[in-house]
Formats: C-alpha cells, structure tokens, sequence
C-alpha cells in the first residue's frame, strides 16, 4: 500500500437536501479534493518532469452511515496500485468520534496534457507515494444490467458552470444529474431512502454547451432495498457515463 494522506472536511448546513439528509456529491466533492490535494503535495519539490493530467475513471463509494448534521469528518486516502496509465486509489472516511462512516475505491487514467492521450506513469511516483510496481490489480467494477424494463428519460444541458479546471464537465456533476433526473421521475424516493453505495464509470467526457439525455431504471432488490441505474449519454448517442446507486429505506 501507498503512503496515507489525512484531510479533515467540514460538513456544512448546505451539504444537507431538504429532507435534511448529507448529499452524496458532498462526500463525493471531498474524495474528490483529497485525492488532488494529496497529489499536488506529494510531487512538489519532489518530481522536475513535465506532469500529465489525471482524469478519473470509475468511482466506487460504499456508505456505512450517513452523517444527520453538520460535522467534521475525516478522510484518508493512499494510492495503491500504478501501472502503466491507470491508478488506484482507496478512501476511508470517519466521523468525529472516529467512526469509519464510508469507504471508497477511485480508478484514474494519467494523460498528456498536450494531446490529452494516455501516458505512462512516471516511475518516480512509485517511490514517491510507495507504491510497489507489481502489485495485484484492483477487481475491475462492473455495473449491473437494469432488469427492469421501465425507465424513464430526462434531458439537460451542460453549461460553462458545470465545467472544471480539466475544461470538461466535472465528475460529480453527473452525478447530482442523475439524482435529479431520478427526483423528476415516477421513480422518485422518499426521504425514507438513503443512498448507500455508489458505482460510476465514466467513459466519454463532456464539455460545455451539450445536451445529455439521462435514462434512468429502478430495480426491486427486497422489500427495504431497490437499485437505480442511470445512463447519461451525449448529443450524438454516445454513452458518456453509466452509474448505479443502491438505495436502503431507513424507516416505515
């Protein structure tokens, strides 16, 4: 495993819907920030090569319970795996009495910037982060078939604010998409339902000024359990990002 790196994060009032639950893009925003937070400060002074650009690939977030007000939580993350263009990364997030809350797994692609082609790693991050060359590679996610044959379709438009320091449409941006889409469909859940894992691969960018249609399904998974699976495809059919997010319901 790579070197471990500790960011504390204040949960705000704003983090919370109006049924007075976290959102999920709020704790995905602080996977996100740490994962370059830690980066930015590990290469410093450390690495003279030209740097590449990281983009992520696939997201997975397992919930444990979800924060019921404003709060301080802590999150650790540390690289673990590099090879080539793709890297692995692993999340740990605590409440303030040490409670491990949440726990994540990210897959990165390293590209030039240039060209925005893929590009190898340099092999100094090894030392850098402590990441052994060789090390088993993290099972590939894969998100489930929708079985039920029900979806419901919404469009939206990408706009410049949706963008971020990369010029494409940030990651956790379609993901607040897809919840919306979800709350505007017949499927909508309740404040009796809590988000609590969370897969997205993201397979084709987008930027500004472009029309996405959202499918969206919701499978029956048990009586207190459903999965909603999500396809964000861009204004020339391509499927730009697939996402399944299961759902528990708390209270009757």
């Amino acid at each position: 495993m790579g070197v471990a790196y500790i960011q504390e994060y204040g949960l705000n009032t704003y983090d919370f819907d109006k049924n007075g639950k976290v959102r999920l893009t709020s704790i995905v925003n602080c996977l996100q920030d740490i994962s370059t937070r830690h980066f930015e400060s590990a290469v410093r002074n450390r690495f003279e090569g030209p740097l590449g650009l990281w983009v992520i690939v696939e997201w997975k977030v397992d919930i444990v319970k979800m924060p019921e007000t404003a709060m301080n939580i802590k999150v650790t993350t540390e690289p673990t795996y590099f090879r080539k263009f793709i890297a692995y990364r692993d999340y740990k997030i605590e409440d303030e009495n040490g409670e491990c809350i949440g726990t994540g797994v990210s897959k990165w692609a390293y590209l030039d910037i240039s060209s925005r082609r893929q590009a190898n790693i340099p092999s100094a991050f090894n030392e850098i982060f402590e990441v052994e060359e060789g090390v088993f590679k993290p099972d590939r996610m894969v998100i489930s078939v929708p079985q039920s044959k029900i979806s419901h379709s919404a469009k939206i438009m990408s706009y410049d604010s949706d963008l971020d320091v990369n010029q494409h449409v940030n990651n956790v941006v379609y993901i607040r998409w897809a919840l919306d889409a979800l709350q505007m469909s017949p499927f909508a859940f309740d404040e009796k339902w809590n988000p609590m894992a969370l897969k997205v691969n993201f397979k084709k960018e987008v930027f500004a000024h472009t029309e996405i249609e959202i499918e969206s399904f919701v499978d029956e998974m048990g009586s207190n359990e459903k999965r909603s699976i999500h396809r964000l495809k861009n204004n020339q059919g391509e499927l730009s990002v697939d996402m399944e997010i299961d759902w528990i319901k708390i209270s009757d």
